[in-house]
């Protein structure tokens, strides 16, 4: 009887063991996975970052390109404007700058 309760005991004690080497497998991989994951969120984050500033930079191109374009669109009236008013006894040529 006292042999079989010891090959019991040594039976548990190796299921203790696959226990404890599954547990110790599933936590560096678990780990592993979740550095692994973290990494390509940080990457990402990097590329965003990137791509973000990228767009900032395109959208204060055309910021500036617009104005350029405001301000001679309003030179270009405003000379048309003050023809208009130096002629408007010429009702032709009114009609024409027109």
């Amino acid at each position: 009887m006292e042999d079989f309760i010891e090959s019991i005991h040594e039976e548990l004690i190796k299921y203790d063991n696959y226990l404890q080497n599954d547990l110790n497998e599933f936590n560096e991989k678990l780990n592993l996975t979740r550095k692994n994951l973290f990494n390509y969120i940080d990457r990402q984050i990097e590329l965003l970052k990137k791509i973000k500033e990228e767009y900032k930079r395109e959208f204060n191109y055309l910021d500036e390109e617009n104005k350029k374009t405001c301000e001679i669109n309003q030179n270009q009236f405003n000379k048309l404007c003050l023809s208009i008013n130096r002629n408007d006894s010429n009702t032709t040529l009114v009609s024409k700058l027109l």
